[in-house]
């Protein structure tokens, strides 16, 4: 029997009792992970929190192949009881697993076929027992802010708080540590060489339609989906699984690292400067903000087209119907611009009631896919993270005005909308479009082996 131990936390640095074999792989489940327990000594520690951000955990095959053993080999370290360990698949008699963290694992023990169990320490936020209040980061910070002024009676308390956030695995980029490090705490390597071994180089034999799931793996699955007339298959475990890689790519790629840039915001205040103002650089704040308001955007043009790609195949180009005589004409217009638009106005979209009015898709499309894909700036457009009419779009003295937060929201309403219309096998076309998006990205990409 095989058992993978998850970890997050201290237990990466300090094993104590814990026996793996080798050394901790950076590709464990993506799980709910926040500072959110008050330790014994006053540090503050990381447990699964259903509600935070997914955070990459770290995972080792146990030298146990007794579940039990495994188990109890845990609990001698964390110095806890046998139901503070929980293990999945759950059986008779397991501690409790968040639903959410449930099909976390399910998904990732898909492609670590070769795993029986997991198990990870299950600790749980005490937040409501200490501060008389759910779980939030800004109350966190104040917590950090209590201990720091305390420190003429605790420094050791506040400098081993610190070390413990600032030790955190690189993949721990949670709510509360992108906020302490805004506020100049620097990442602290892990001592000593606690990964199994050193990354892999890049091999174009090895083709990765998202990080654990390959071209070969697709190979063997395509014929669960698809017959040999090309028509899709009701096999809903094997959907299942494409779904699943399917989610992974577009959340490895874009809907994670919008997620990241949207937390990574400083949401500083506007700060306006009077036409006289000195040229020296003294109105310069003190601070280095982050605005990730374009980077967010063309994240969000990139999921739009292929999105729409999956949705309709890929676009056609024609020549430009201005042009008098096409045959002559130097460049080819790309039907992607058509295709957005085609995107924002869908029947039934989260977009269409706003985008398919005042003809709000092809503004869009000119002043921001086309601008800051093309131009890395806006054409006639502003991106506010928050619009205080409550408007996705609207127009003021001239200017286009995108309320950003309402745009990525939408988006997201329209990425769960297709995953579930992909779900349903009577959406034949659908689903044959979706096998013909990923042969097409496995194509490409072999084309460079």
């Amino acid at each position: 029997m095989k058992i993978a131990v998850i970890a997050w936390g201290s237990l990466m640095w300090d094993l104590g009792a814990v026996r793996i074999k080798n050394g901790w792989h950076q590709d464990g489940p993506m799980l709910p992970v926040e500072f959110a327990r008050i330790s014994k000594d006053g540090r503050l520690t990381l447990v699964i929190h259903p509600g935070s951000a997914p955070q990459r955990a770290y995972w080792a095959l146990s030298e146990f192949t007794d579940l039990g053993e495994a188990r109890k080999n845990l609990c001698e370290r964390e110095g806890c009881k046998p139901e503070a360990i929980p293990y999945f698949p759950v059986g008779d008699g397991s501690p409790a697993v968040p639903p959410e963290v449930k099909k976390d694992l399910e998904g990732w023990l898909s492609v670590h076929g070769d795993l029986d169990f997991v198990i990870w320490t299950g600790l749980k936020t005490n937040w409501p027992a200490k501060r008389g209040s759910d779980f939030s980061a800004e109350d966190a910070l104040r917590y950090i802010e209590e201990i720091k002024a305390d420190c003429e009676r605790s420094n050791a308390a506040y400098e081993q708080l610190k070390e413990y956030i600032q030790k955190a695995p690189p993949s721990m980029n949670t709510t509360v540590r992108n906020m302490v490090r805004r506020r100049g705490w620097q990442d602290i390597a892990l001592p000593g060489s606690p990964f199994d071994g050193h990354p892999k180089p890049r091999s174009l034999d090895q083709i990765q339609i998202c990080r654990g799931f390959g071209d070969k793996q697709w190979e063997r699955l395509r014929p669960h989906l698809i017959d040999p007339s090309e028509q899709p298959k009701s096999d809903d475990g094997a959907w299942e699984v494409a779904i699943r890689v399917f989610d992974r790519r577009m959340r490895e790629r874009y809907l994670s690292c919008i997620d990241a840039l949207e937390r990574a915001d400083s949401r500083a205040p506007y700060l306006g400067n009077p036409a006289d103002a000195p040229i020296d650089g003294s109105t310069l704040p003190s601070e280095i903000t982050t605005t990730p308001g374009f980077g967010i955007m063309a994240l969000c043009c990139l999921l739009i087209e292929t999105l729409q790609t999956f949705r309709e195949g890929e676009p056609t180009q024609s020549p430009p119907g201005n042009c008098p005589r096409p045959e002559k004409c130097a460049h080819k217009v790309s039907g992607t611009n058509k295709a957005f638009r085609e995107f924002l106005t869908r029947e039934g979209g989260a977009f269409r009631p706003e985008f398919s009015e005042n003809g709000w898709a092809s503004k869009f499309v000119n002043g921001i896919r086309n601008g800051v894909l093309h131009q890395a700036e806006t054409r006639k457009w502003v991106i506010w993270r928050e619009n205080p009419s409550e408007k996705t779009v609207e127009e003021k003295n001239g200017l286009f005005i995108l309320d950003r937060s309402r745009f990525c929201n939408k988006l997201r309403e329209e990425y769960k909308s297709y995953v579930n219309d992909l779900r349903d096998p009577r959406n034949k076309q659908l689903r044959w479009k979706f096998v013909q998006g990923i042969d097409g990205i496995v194509d490409k990409c072999r084309k460079l082996s």
